[in-house]
């Protein structure tokens, strides 16, 4: 029993949990219609509102209504949203229409929301209708603070006119009907000085739960969690390098230099020289998400090879090394380094020969495979049907330490990454698998040198990402065509982070009918994880019948571009690489899903203490509670 416990206790709490637990966070920002499509939805939120709370009399009810419901919910709405976009803007700070209209229809939700039981609070304990109008739109304050905060400025005082905006433009209508028009229902200071103690109450609230909210990443790293949000919110909505300096500057606080290095793959046209393929293999991981550091790597090293001395490199396809997120480079500028080895690499391949074996597969478990290319080993792995994540970093040296020894010049290991299902784990360092996978690896590798034969011949080519397609990045489907042995082996590589369940076999069968052998592999490009939810494999947008016609134009292409063919291998080393670090991924996430926690009491304890404050207040103006 004890032990049953502790299982689950480390499943509960291990690094992929964490990671998991941090992707799930990402569903509350979904996609924002645009602005006209939110009006209209205010409007009508603003009709309903105006229908449940208007105090209908006999008469012309139905212009008073209609008039009521304009002037007390949906201008106010629309009318801030407006004005927080443009006074936003005239500050520098970062503002979309579509953004503010958004939070103005949230705010309008939570008026109505607290206005449902306020009338009952209005009747039962007799308070004035003033008031509970005026609570209402006193916690937007609350609210808009800490949205603002997050998304647009860390200058709250500067920021102050649009945190009010909403509430003082709910205030106007209300002081003007209660006060001017009451009748001497309230003395002239009343209204006024309540509205000034719930603003207080509320922008007091803000802070000391955004204090206390951004604690565990202030503690953990000594910076302000609510700027790091503000810049991963710029990167996720613009791209490009917004909000990427200040995100990899954080980075940078928890880095860690490693050694890496580039295994190289080059096949070129017997006698003329002309670049057919390249296939590099980097034991950094191309993460962490977005444009940032190294995410979109595969197009970053095709752009390298593009302008090397050697020509280029033909199709370029940058396979999945032994890696994960603790690899991930910090910066842009490290990943230069690794760009800088991959034209090395290139230029270093000296020696090409056509000796080359046939692709050997060897499945138990998991599918062993290699193939020889000269005396080089590229050995693969596979778990699928049964899905897996990232191969990491150490298992990966010691796997090609296990080929070189059986004879590689040099070993390179792959990690095919294609079967993935949430919450699905990786497979790390000492563990059986990671065991089983060295040994078996170096045997079939051990077989793929002895099968070498001369004669190869190798043609290429890919089939471009769709443009309606969100689970491949910019490099689509390429495809390497290798003829060996009497066998026609087509390496396809997915530009992407992993495959759902069951697509990669879908694939591979359609594809046997064009080949002898055939593997269906992804990049891992992080590029396409600034999705909604994170969990983003190819084949969770994509239709199968999509992913399989592009896989086929690929090969397709590939067969009718074979020609006499030699290759070269080579690995190159590149020192001092910042990452992420080892266990500094599950640090982070666990500081992050941390952050979340806290954030969620401390919202609720600093409503809760603002409520009230109000209440408290209400009753010593004289109001009857």
């Amino acid at each position: 029993m004890a032990i049953a416990d502790g299982a689950r206790w480390r499943e509960r709490h291990s690094a992929q949990a964490e990671v998991d637990r941090l992707a799930e966070a990402s569903v509350y920002m979904f996609d924002v219609p645009p602005p006209r499509k939110l009006a209209p939805i205010a409007i009508a939120v603003s009709f309903l509102l105006g229908l449940y709370f208007y105090p209908f009399t006999p008469g012309r009810w139905y212009l008073d209504w209609p008039l009521y419901s304009v002037v007390f919910f949906a201008a106010p709405a629309l009318l801030s949203a407006l004005f927080c976009h443009a006074y936003l803007r005239l500050i520098g700070a970062k503002s979309y229409l579509y953004r503010t209209m958004l939070l103005a229809l949230v705010n309008l939700f939570i008026v109505g929301v607290l206005l449902v039981p306020g009338k009952l609070v209005e009747v039962y304990f007799e308070l004035p209708r003033a008031a509970v109008l005026l609570f209402a739109y006193s916690t937007l304050v609350l609210i808009n603070h800490l949205g603002f905060l997050m998304t647009a400025t860390g200058r709250w005082v500067l920021m102050l006119p649009a945190t009010l905006a909403q509430p003082i433009a709910g205030y106007l209508p209300i002081l003007f009907a209660y006060y001017y028009s009451g009748g001497g229902l309230f003395a002239p200071w009343e209204l006024p000085v309540l509205s000034g103690i719930f603003i207080v109450a509320f922008l007091g609230g803000a802070q000391v739960a955004m204090y206390i909210g951004t604690r565990p990443i202030k503690l953990a790293y000594g910076v302000n969690g609510v700027d790091i949000f503000r810049a991963f919110m710029d990167h996720w909505v613009e791209g490009g390098d917004a909000g990427r300096r200040e995100l990899e500057a954080f980075f940078g606080a928890f880095a860690e230099p490693v050694d890496a290095h580039i295994g190289m793959v080059r096949f070129r046209e017997r006698g003329t020289h002309a670049p057919i393929a390249t296939l590099v293999v980097p034991s950094v991981h191309p993460g962490p998400w977005g444009r940032l550091a190294a995410s979109n790597l595969p197009e970053r090293v095709a752009q390298a090879l593009g302008g090397t001395a050697g020509g280029g490199g033909g199709e370029v396809l940058t396979l999945h090394g032994a890696s994960d997120h603790d690899l991930n480079p910090i910066s842009q500028e490290e990943l230069g380094k690794v760009l800088r080895a991959v034209e090395r690499a290139a230029a270093e391949t000296a020696q090409y020969t056509t000796s080359v074996s046939p692709f050997l597969r060897e499945p138990d478990g998991f599918d062993a495979c290699a193939q020889a290319f000269g005396e080089a080993i590229v050995a693969l792995h596979t778990s699928s049907p049964e899905p897996t994540d990232d191969v990491d970093g150490p298992t990966g040296y010691v796997i090609e330490r296990h080929l070189e020894q059986e004879g590689a010049r040099p070993g390179i290991f792959v990690d095919a990454h294609n079967c993935l299902a949430p919450g699905t784990g990786g497979v790390s360092f000492g563990t059986p698998k990671s065991r089983a996978l060295a040994t078996r690896l170096a045997a079939v590798g051990a077989k793929a040198l002895r099968g070498r034969r001369p004669g190869l011949r190798a043609g290429a080519a890919s089939a471009p990402m769709p443009k309606r397609s969100k689970g491949l990045g910019p490099m689509g489907v390429q495809a390497v065509v290798v003829e060996a042995g009497g066998q026609r082996m087509a390496w396809v590589l997915l530009d992407g982070n992993n495959v759902v369940c069951g697509l990669r076999e879908a694939v591979r069968d359609r594809l046997l009918r064009l080949v002898d052998e055939c593997e269906i592999l992804t990049s891992d490009n992080h590029v396409v994880n600034v999705l909604v939810g994170g969990f983003n494999p190819v084949g969770r947008t994509e239709s199968e019948g999509d992913v399989v016609d592009l896989a086929v134009q690929a090969v397709e292409g590939a067969l009718a571009h074979m020609r006499d063919a030699e290759v070269g291998a080579v690995r190159t080393e590149v020192g001092d690489v910042l990452v992420f670090g080892r266990g500094n991924t599950i640090r982070l996430s666990s500081a992050i899903n941390s952050a979340v926690a806290t954030s969620e009491g401390a919202l609720a304890a600093a409503f809760a203490l603002a409520s009230a404050i109000s209440a408290f207040a209400t009753y010593l103006l004289g109001f009857t509670l």
